[in-house]
């Protein structure tokens, strides 16, 4: 991901490369170490709170970081404000997708397992 931000940032948009891209990248290691502490404790709660803490998080950061990074919007607190109301129709469709992908992610495991042992009780190398 942090690739193709690079690429997306530099080549497709030609916009110069600044500091918050650093705030994005640690924010997608930081969701990569909470995913590690799930997969002993794949609990269907567990996961989706995980899932709804990454997209809050991220828009929180995200927003902050470009609000201070750039000059778009004023540097006080209802210049911070209308970053985060101007963002809102972004994060809908974020806290959308990551439930989505999360479930679709989590359940493709279980399904497969399930899906094997209904067909082949014998072969269980299909499920792998």
């Amino acid at each position: 991901m942090a690739a193709s931000d690079v690429v997306l940032t530099k080549v497709v948009y030609a916009y110069p490369f600044v500091w918050d891209h650093f705030v994005t990248w640690a924010w997608y290691a930081a969701v990569l170490w909470l995913g590690t502490k799930l997969r002993a404790n794949a609990k269907p709660l567990l996961v989706i709170s995980a899932a709804l803490a990454s997209s809050v998080s991220f828009f929180l950061i995200s927003n902050f970081a470009v609000w201070a990074a750039y000059d778009m919007y004023p540097k006080n607190f209802g210049g911070l404000i209308t970053s985060y109301t101007l963002a809102l129709p972004f994060f809908r469709n974020a806290v959308e997708g990551d439930l989505l992908f999360t479930s679709v992610m989590f359940a493709a495991p279980v399904v497969s397992s399930a899906l094997s042992e209904a067909f082949g009780k014998d072969d269980h190398a299909a499920a792998a």
